[in-house]
């Protein structure tokens, strides 16, 4: 059995493989077995297609919480289940994936069903629409990253629109559920709802919590192969466990935190951060005078190996 559990493919385990596969067929039946039931029992097509619409929609907004229950920095589904960030992160992008496939084939039904036209000429639809495609462009540069065609910069912003993209399509969930929805659907745009205000919520605090700490000391240290930046950060009031990580932004080098590991600094109130010269940034970093520098830390994050054992 603990073979299944191996990472194996890009980090996967087959359990993992087989869990979210099975999790996609079983919202595929959820979205197929009422039309086709309504077709068993002598139904035409043309009751079926509006019935298809609405219960891959339902389906579309159950798809949805997963990938924002997986979403969140500091507690959520990911520690309650006793899950690393990292693991959480290929949960999200994997449930993700299946949200843009499921909402697709909505989308696809809906056009098919009531047309181009009056799509656009609905506003309600229109943001759904409109949401759908948001969201493709918040993922595409995961791809795109995953085979360093795009820069983690750009990729970590561009991916906000993703949640532009379902902002617009709760909008779309709130108004066909006060115009026409049934229990499930107000139930279902309700969760989703509470799911958003929580991630909100935690990433507000996430932005009050993050500390701006003083770069003490800065040495680039260069080796036959490689280089590596280390930082030695005041920080009195940091409490971390060893093996914990934490997003570093520098103002004037990156518009977006990078994530590394944090090292016990030489001083009880320092910590240290050893950054392997390999990208953009990071060689910013290696040519950059930041002694005296402010440093922007969110953290600490993830659990370190045998926290549960």
């Amino acid at each position: 059995p603990s073979r299944l559990f191996q990472q194996r493919c890009a980090g996967w385990s087959a359990a993992g493989i087989v869990a979210v596969t099975f999790v996609l067929a079983c919202l595929v039946v959820a979205d197929v077995a009422p039309a086709a039931f309504h077709l068993g029992d002598g139904g035409n097509w043309a009751t079926t297609e509006p019935m298809l619409v609405k219960t891959s929609g339902v389906t579309t907004g159950i798809a949805a919480l997963t990938p924002m229950a997986f979403a969140f920095w500091k507690v959520g589904l990911h520690s309650a289940l006793a899950l690393s960030r990292e693991t959480a992160w290929r949960i999200h992008g994997a449930f993700g994936v299946m949200l843009l496939l499921v909402g697709t084939v909505h989308g696809a039904l809906a056009i098919n069903w009531a047309g181009w036209i009056a799509i656009i000429e609905m506003v309600e639809w229109l943001f759904g629409l409109l949401g759908l495609a948001l969201m493709w462009l918040g993922a595409l540069p995961v791809a795109l990253h995953a085979c360093r065609a795009i820069r983690f910069d750009a990729w970590k912003m561009v991916h906000w629109f993703s949640v532009l993209g379902y902002v617009l399509c709760l909008v779309h969930m709130t108004a066909l559920s006060t115009k026409h929805g049934t229990s499930r659907v107000v139930v279902v745009t309700a969760l989703n709802f509470v799911a958003l205000a929580a991630y909100a919520l935690q990433r507000a605090c996430t932005v009050t919590a993050t500390q701006k700490l003083k770069v003490q000391h800065a040495e680039v240290i260069s080796e036959r192969c490689s280089q590596h930046v280390v930082l030695d950060l005041n920080a009195p009031r940091f409490k971390y466990i060893a093996g914990q990580w934490a997003r570093l932004q520098m103002p004037g080098l990156s518009p977006v935190p990078h994530p590394f590991t944090i090292v016990p600094g030489a001083h009880p109130d320092t910590i240290r951060f050893i950054i392997k010269v390999e990208g953009r940034f990071t060689a910013a970093l290696a040519r950059s005078q930041l002694e005296g520098t402010i440093v922007c830390v969110d953290g600490p994050y993830g659990f370190p190996p045998g926290i549960f054992t």
